[in-house]
């Protein structure tokens, strides 16, 4: 999954605002998809580095999944739902994930549309 909202698709991107960006974390369950997607062998994380990695860092702990204060979030941003593109690359496993997260997102207040990329 990668960022494609530059430019300008980016001047009226909700994820502009940073309190649309703590919603959607707080939407996630990392664990649950840790679990389901990935058979609970890795170690969730939110950041670019693993846990493993040298340039982790435990100063960004990951965010615990609360759906209640991610609407709260987004209605303070001014939002009832936020529309957006999931991008992701074409396989088994970012495609289970992306529909993991498309789920766990809705729940929040997210309509996330799913576009798998070659």
């Amino acid at each position: 999954m990668f960022n494609v909202g530059n430019g300008k698709r980016a001047e009226d991107n909700p994820f502009k605002n940073k309190l649309v960006r703590q919603a959607f974390q707080y939407a996630l369950d990392r664990n649950a998809i840790n679990d389901v997607a990935g058979g609970g062998i890795f170690e969730p994380a939110q950041q670019p580095f693993p846990p493993a990695s040298p340039y982790h860092s435990d100063k960004f702990p990951v965010t615990k999944r609360d759906v209640t204060k991610a609407k709260e979030l987004l209605k303070q941003a001014g939002f009832d739902r936020v529309k957006a593109e999931l991008v992701f690359g074409n396989n088994t496993t970012t495609s289970s994930i992306a529909e993991i997260v498309q789920a766990m997102a809705s729940e929040a207040g997210f309509d996330l549309s799913l576009r798998p990329t070659e």
